[in-house]
């Protein structure tokens, strides 16, 4: 999703769609990125200026990860991410958003994933989720988390705050650096490294 819009304002940056040159270059790194990770059906919304404003949905992902299990956190997450940036759905709708998170298959993580059969919510927990994204509480949770992010350092999106098993913490912002981050958290991982070049194949010679 979007996030909060407010936070380029704040440090006073600019969303890099708002510059020309990185927008247009940007879109030359998105569909670099969407063929890396897998994800071709992702594109960018209309006006994300406007349909980024996520607020609502970011408070409801707020209650869902301090009232339900982690499973059903991350199935919330990937499907709203999926919602915006594939579905191309207006998540600063109430009606848009209630309806989203009725339609969460369990287990989702990804297009073409999740059991359709089988709802994450029901309509009451669909009905719970959407008061505590409207209440003053939740309101003031995003407020604490985005005033945290910037005062540890964040200037945009994305921003991870990454703690390691030795309670060390670091930042890492962008797309494109799991790598540090998992050197960071002494995770195996391969690096992107050149690979010898290949030898031409010779044909066998016929006598």
């Amino acid at each position: 999703m979007g996030g909060r819009i407010e936070l380029y304002q704040d440090i006073g940056n600019k969303p890099p769609w708002t510059v020309p040159a990185k927008a247009t270059y940007g879109n030359l790194d998105m569909e670099r990125a969407k063929r890396a990770v897998g994800l071709p059906e992702l594109s960018v919304p209309g006006d994300l200026m406007v349909l980024g404003r996520t607020q609502m949905p970011l408070r409801a992902l707020h209650y869902v990860r301090d009232r339900f299990p982690a499973e059903a956190y991350l199935a919330t997450f990937h499907y709203l991410f999926h919602a915006f940036w594939a579905l191309h759905l207006d998540l600063t709708s109430a009606e848009a958003l209630e309806k989203a998170l009725g339609e969460i298959p369990s287990g989702f993580a990804g297009k073409g994933t999740g059991d359709a059969a089988r709802p994450l919510f029901t309509s009451a927990q669909v009905g719970e989720v959407m008061r505590a994204a409207g209440s003053q509480a939740y309101k003031d949770a995003l407020k604490k988390a985005t005033d945290e992010a910037l005062r540890r350092g964040a200037f945009g999106c994305p921003w991870l705050w990454v703690t390691n098993a030795e309670g060390k913490a670091e930042p890492f912002f962008g797309s494109d650096r799991w790598h540090y981050i998992y050197e960071f958290l002494g995770l195996p991982y391969q690096d992107v490294a050149l690979l010898p070049p290949r030898k031409p194949e010779v044909a066998d010679s016929k006598l």
